[in-house]
């Protein structure tokens, strides 16, 4: 009897946090991670894995060298960058609304175009950046944030002061400093977040990433980092094709210019010796007239 009451118990609790988690509404899905990535809940903390659910409230943590690709239904990708800490939200009910508080480090989002009654936001100690379908990235280190856009356009508006706001467009950035209390538009991009953006642009958002086993997913990543290296590969194989026809082109114009050279100096040469051959028979003709042979 107690042995069943125990297993009654062991069931009911089972069921009691399946069904609670259950209940959580779910941010995002891993499509891909490197390095050491943390994830704490509310049951405590565990590494990331391939294809693991993340709930409202979850935390993701990254060390150095590490990130983490997470996956909006089939709509975006966020990549939480390493050395950064971000806390997930999720609200599914008549809308969706999906945040991550970035509390430190940096977060770089592909969103395509959302539907009626879906949002994305990234928020940081000091900003509120909510997109539509947009490219961009977000850093936060202590005081100051920033927000750089790829493609689309971001709202950028300061934590202290909601009303504050800037649109930032294509190739465009915003820098906000709660301890002067700016918000500033930047027309300019840095190098750096550039490159970063066009990676994470190239980035394939997998259609039913939940349905799919973790073969497939990995085969797909491996193949959509491969196509990167592919693709400098490929770079540089054409600007060594480039710089080797260029130096071709130098060699054929230097062999035209030595055989022109080979030319002249041969009829130069020509020249001087049927002048020579003409002083020789003259000389001759002298000769000849003072019975010289």
């Amino acid at each position: 009897m107690k042995k069943i009451l125990i297993s009654i118990i062991i069931l009911s609790l089972y069921f009691i946090s399946c069904s609670k988690k259950q209940n959580l509404p779910e941010f995002g899905i891993i499509k891909f991670y490197s390095g050491s990535v943390k994830v704490i809940t509310a049951s405590g903390a565990k590494n990331a894995e391939l294809k693991l659910i993340l709930y409202n409230n979850d935390k993701i943590i990254t060390g150095n060298s590490s990130r983490a690709d997470i996956q909006l239904g089939d709509f975006g990708i966020i990549r939480i960058a390493e050395n950064s800490e971000t806390t997930l939200k999720a609200i599914l009910d008549k809308a969706e609304e999906y945040t991550a508080k970035l509390n430190s480090g940096e977060i770089l989002c592909k969103i395509e175009k959302l539907k009626k009654g879906q949002s994305v936001n990234i928020e940081t100690p000091t900003a509120v950046a909510g997109v539509r379908g947009t490219t961009f990235l977000v850093k936060s280190q202590k005081d100051k944030s920033e927000v750089a856009v790829a493609d689309g356009k971001v709202s950028v508006a300061s934590k202290k002061e909601p009303e504050k706001k800037v649109i930032v467009s294509r190739n465009q950035s915003a820098a906000i400093d709660s301890k002067n209390n700016t918000l500033k538009l930047l027309k300019n991009i840095k190098i750096s977040d550039l490159k970063k953006l066009k990676s994470i642009k190239k980035e394939r958002i997998i259609k039913n990433l939940k349905s799919l086993d973790l073969k497939k997913i990995k085969n797909l990543n491996f193949k959509s980092i491969n196509s990167k290296k592919l693709n400098s590969k490929v770079k540089k194989f054409i600007n060594q094709n480039k710089n080797l026809n260029i130096k071709k082109e130098q060699l054929l114009n230097k062999k035209k210019e030595t055989e022109i050279k080979a030319q002249k100096a041969k009829k130069t040469v020509e020249k001087k010796t049927r002048d020579l051959n003409k002083k020789l028979n003259n000389t001759k003709n002298k000769l000849k007239k003072f019975g010289i042979k």
